[in-house]
C-alpha cells in the first residue's frame, strides 16, 4: 500500500495536469500529498523512501519553475517534465544499487531478511519493471510532444495511468506468486 500512496502524486499530477491550468495546482497537490505520506512515515518510524524523496523535490522545482518561468513555459512542457521526472528517479535508485523496490519491499520482511539473495533480486527485477512501464510512458509522451504519435493527451494521460496501475497489479501478483516475503 505504500508503494501506492507513493504513486498518488503522480497520478494526481497527470491528471490535473491535463487541465492545462493548473500546473501550480498540480505541483502544490502533490507536494502536500507526498508530505502527507512523509509525514505518515515519520509518525510511524519509518523514513521516507528514495521515491517519495524524488517526487517531493520535483513537485518542488516545478511549482518554483512554474513562477520563475510562467506557466505558459511549463504547461506546454508539462508531460515530458513529469514523466522524465519519474523515470529518472526510478533509475537513479537502480543505478545507485537502492532500487525503490527494495526500500517498499523492506517494510514487509524481518530485519533478517533485508539481505536475503531473493528479496534484493526481486526487488531489482520489479524495479526494473517499473522503469521500462515508466519509460514505456516517457516514450509515449515524447511521441506526442513531438509528433510522431498522433493521439489525444486524454487518452495519453488514461494509458499511462492505466500502464501504472496495472504495474503495481502485476508488481503484486509477482510478489505474492513467487512467495518472496516468506
Amino acid at each position: 500500500m505504500v508503494l501506492l500512496n507513493s504513486f498518488i502524486p503522480w497520478f494526481l499530477f497527470w491528471l490535473f495536469a491535463f487541465y492545462k491550468k493548473m500546473e501550480l495546482t498540480a505541483a502544490v497537490t502533490g507536494l502536500l500529498a507526498m508530505l502527507f505520506v512523509i509525514i505518515k512515515n515519520k509518525r510511524q518510524g519509518r523514513s521516507a523512501k528514495s521515491l517519495q524523496k524524488g517526487t517531493v523535490v520535483f513537485f518542488t522545482l516545478f511549482a518554483l519553475g512554474t513562477l520563475v518561468f510562467g506557466k505558459e513555459i511549463i504547461a506546454s512542457n508539462v508531460d515530458l517534465l513529469g514523466n522524465s521526472a519519474i523515470l529518472i528517479i526510478v533509475f537513479i535508485t537502480i543505478i545507485f544499487k537502492k532500487p525503490f523496490a527494495l526500500e517498499f519491499a523492506r517494510k514487509h520482511v524481518r530485519k533478517e531478511l533485508y539481505d536475503d539473495p531473493r528479496l534484493i533480486r526481486t526487488s531489482y527485477l520489479i524495479s526494473w519493471f517499473w522503469f521500462v512501464v515508466l519509460l514505456v510512458n516517457f516514450s509515449l509522451v515524447v511521441g506526442r510532444h513531438f509528433s510522431f504519435i498522433q493521439i489525444d493527451r486524454g487518452l495519453s494521460v488514461a494509458i499511462r495511468i492505466f500502464n501504472c496501475i496495472a504495474a503495481m497489479k502485476i508488481t503484486q501478483w509477482y510478489i505474492r506468486h513467487n512467495h518472496v516475503l516468506s
